[in-house]
This record gives structure tokens, sequence and C-alpha cells, in this order.
């Protein structure tokens, strides 16, 4: 959480610096026509100036770098509501300092940072209006409004580049938490319920387009017999040696799941029939060759291809699964596909 609230302190930064800059602008505009005292111009070159490098090295250094992010930005926004009654009231510098510092609390902290934020500011200037530090001179000069183009014209600019690239990277981070809400954790592989809305998807794909497809299911043989005698950990172990194994042999469009326990899909867009037995017996004979003199491990395997008899593709997934029980029937260790 606090690496979190670093990133945040670190997005603000510059943000600040040139926002507060800019509103310095807007606020020195109206005191340069005003008998404005020496101390107060050092105290508006103080908050557009320093105060930005204050908060960043603060929220650095703070325990709580995001809890200390909204405490600045709630003072940000009494800061800027205390010039308010300086200026007079100043019609277009005044709402453009109040609007900007609620956009702000807006972005960061949602309504409830806005009308904390709110609430403060009409708090300090009911406190100096009531201390007499204030005049009314609502009125906006020509030149002072030059003076408020900038803010007015890149402010928001940049809010809205910040909250795009936001945006990208909270949609970044979507796909990633969706991508991996559909693999199985210990093989790495699709589940089985994604899995199977692939072959969904590429059933009525391939029926469309006329164009070829093929299932393959393979189940390790004698699993049991390797928990029971070798432990559960070893048998964790054949079943991600055998989704390594079985990634090797597979093209980008070809789609592997983990269909259950130690049975595995193998989705082959474009693959005729004897291509898809050519894939599944080179796997079948890796996995011999690789288990060769260490946890002995076979696999059988069932092939279907799509053809004018299959209903759906739920009828797919059946005939290829009722091809893998013949081969494991027939004694395992096989490639049935018919």
């Amino acid at each position: 959480m606090a690496g979190q609230g670093i990133g945040i302190v670190r997005r603000i930064y510059g943000p600040r610096v040139l926002g507060l800059a800019l509103g310095g602008l807007c606020v020195a505009a109206v005191l340069w026509e005003l008998p404005t005292p020496w101390w107060l111009w050092l105290l508006l070159a103080a908050n557009a100036l320093l105060w930005p490098h204050i908060a960043y090295w603060r929220g650095l250094h703070h325990p709580h770098p995001y809890r200390a992010e909204q405490q600045h930005l709630l003072l940000d926004a009494l800061l800027g509501a205390a010039w308010v009654p300086l200026m007079g009231f100043n019609a277009l510098p005044s709402a453009l300092i109040l609007v900007m510092l609620g956009m702000d609390n807006v972005a960061m902290g949602g309504p409830r940072l806005f009308l904390k934020g709110l609430a403060g500011q009409a708090l300090v200037v009911a406190l100096m209006v009531a201390a007499g530090a204030w005049h009314w001179q609502w009125r906006t000069q020509p030149e002072q409004v030059l003076w408020c183009l900038p803010m007015l014209a890149t402010y928001p600019l940049m809010i809205g580049a910040i909250t795009h690239r936001l945006s990208l990277r909270l949609s970044r981070q979507r796909k990633e938490i969706e991508h991996l809400s559909h693999l199985d954790g210990l093989s790495g592989l699709y589940t089985k319920s994604y899995w199977e809305e692939l072959v969904r998807r590429e059933f009525r794909r391939s029926q469309q387009l006329g164009v070829p497809a093929s299932l393959v299911l393979l189940d390790i043989d004698h699993f049991k017999a390797i928990n029971d005698n070798f432990g559960h950990q070893v048998g964790d172990s054949c079943i991600q040696q055998l989704a390594t194994l079985m990634g090797l042999q597979l093209r980008p469009q070809d789609k592997l799941g983990r269909w259950g326990g130690e049975e595995f899909g193998l989705l082959l867009p474009g693959t005729p029939a004897d291509s898809a037995v050519l894939i599944a017996e080179r796997i079948r004979h890796m996995v011999a060759d690789v288990s060769r003199g260490n946890t002995p491990m076979t696999v059988s395997a069932g092939v279907a291809s799509l053809g004018p008899a299959l209903a759906d593709y739920r009828a797919w997934i059946g005939e290829a699964d009722r091809r893998l029980y013949k081969a494991k029937q027939t004694g395992r260790d096989k490639v049935v596909a018919t």
C-alpha cells in the first residue's frame, strides 16, 4: 500500500507544481491592481512555488503516503480559498481556482474529499470575512482575464491527459486480472469452463466458415497409482510437466486447458483429423521419453474432428471423450481417433 501511495505522490507532484504556479499567476494579476503589502506577495510565492515541493517531500517520507496526499489536497483547497476574499471575490480567478481545486479533490478522493474540501473552503472564507480580511471587487479586468488564460487552457488538458493515462492503466490491469481468472492455478492452463467457452466459439466459427477443427482430450494413465505410490506432490509435478510438454507443441492459435483432475483438452483450429492425430502421437511419445527413468508416466488421448453429425460443441467434446475412454479401455498409452 505504501508503494502504491508513493506512486500517487509522484503522479500528483507535476500537476501540483504547474497548477499552483498557474493559479498564482491568476492571483498575482488581481493583487497587482491592489495596494498589496510585500509580505502578502511572499505568502503567494510560498503557496504557488514552494508548497508543491514541501508536499512532495512530506509525501515521500510519510509512513502513509496516500493519506498524506489527501491531506495535501485538502490543504490546497483551504489555501486556495484564502486567496478568494483577498482578491475581493474577483469573479474569474476565484471561480477558476475553486473549480480546479475541486476537480483535484474529486479525482483523488471522490465526492467525500470534494465535500470535505468544499466545507473547509466555506469555513476559511467565512473566518476571513469575519476578521475583515477582505474587500469587494468582483469585476474581472481584461488584463486579468489574459493572465487567467494559461490556467484555463492548460490545466484541464493536463488533468484529462492524466485521467486518460490512468484509464489505460486500469484497463490493462483489468484485462490481466480477467486473464488470470481464466487460468488454472496448478497447471497455468485455461480452466475447464473457459476452455469449453473457447470450444463453443470455435465450433460456431468453423461451421460458419466451413474450415476444419479438431479436439484432443488427453488423460494421464494410472494417475491414482502415481499419487498413491509417489505422493500428491509428484502427481502435481506430473500435471505441470505434461502441461509444459504440450505447450511446446502448440501454435499460437491452439488452446490448451485443464479439463479435469488429470485430463487436458487441446483445441486445434484449422486442423483436420490426421494432423490432430499426429500432434497427439507426438505428445504421447514425448511424455514417454521424458518420463523414462523418472516417475513412469504415459498418456491416452481421444481425437474428434468437426463433422456434420455433431449437433453442438458439447457433442464435439463428448465424441472426443468417448474416444479417450476407448483408449483407456483398450490398453492405455495410445491415441484413438475413430
